[in-house]
């Protein structure tokens, strides 16, 4: 009785082993080649979505794909694989979908079409510019030459201002005839009076005057100084 009791006792005195886990899974795999995409299965058979974990590593082009499962006997069957993308796929806009123990990673194709198909629709929009400005010039000058007029891609001055500057020409050019004629030389500029540039001759005798006078009280006044002080 007492050697039964011992052996339960130390039974339940020995620690518990924690589940042993297999060895690591190897599932199949492989690519499946559509016109827009490329697709990568791999076959995960008892697996879970919720079992597994998918990285992207963008800096290496390649996706991870992690995770585990307990079998039947208690052991965790891992997985822990790594597939390199091709270069012509856009990792960034993977699409994921898990059914019936297939895991489907999706990669949409980036076409180096596209990229120069770009650079030719922009060249394409150039030449449609000029070819409307081209078409526009070409219209003008075919309307100008029905008119009977001379076309030009240049704007030209307006009709007044050209008028105007004939009328200002003849003007001068009869005040230059009519100068000649009366022997005086003839100057655009306008020019400021005689008058103006020379002061009268009362005006200059004023002057003398008031001069004259004031040095005459200035001399009086130094002698009549002079005599108080002696």
């Amino acid at each position: 009785m007492m050697s039964s009791t011992t052996s339960a006792v130390s039974a339940a005195a020995l620690p518990q082993q924690l589940p042993s886990q297999s060895r690591t899974f190897k599932p199949k795999s492989e690519w499946v080649h559509e016109n827009e995409a490329k697709v990568l299965f791999l076959y995960l058979p008892g697996f879970t979505m919720e079992q597994l974990t998918i990285s992207p590593e963008y800096s290496k082009q390649r996706v991870k794909v992690e995770g585990k499962r307990r079998l039947p006997n208690n052991r965790l069957l891992p997985v822990n694989e790594t597939f390199n993308i091709p270069d012509d796929c856009d990792l960034s806009n993977m699409l994921k979908q898990f059914e019936k123990g297939t895991l489907s990673l999706k990669f949409p194709k980036v076409l180096p079409q596209q990229h120069k198909q770009t650079g030719v629709n922009a060249k394409s929009d150039e030449g449609e510019k000029k070819d409307q400005t081209d078409d526009a010039n070409k219209k003008a000058a075919d309307e100008s030459n029905e008119n009977g007029k001379e076309y030009s891609s240049t704007p030209s001055m307006p009709q007044n201002n050209l008028e105007k500057k004939d009328q200002t020409d003849d003007a001068n050019k009869r005040a230059a005839d009519e100068s000649n004629e009366n022997g005086k030389e003839y100057s655009s500029t306008p020019s400021m009076p005689q008058n103006n540039l020379q002061p009268s001759s009362p005006d200059v005798n004023l002057m003398v005057n008031v001069g004259a006078a004031v040095l005459i009280l200035m001399g009086l006044g130094a002698s009549l100084f002079y005599t108080i002080s002696h």
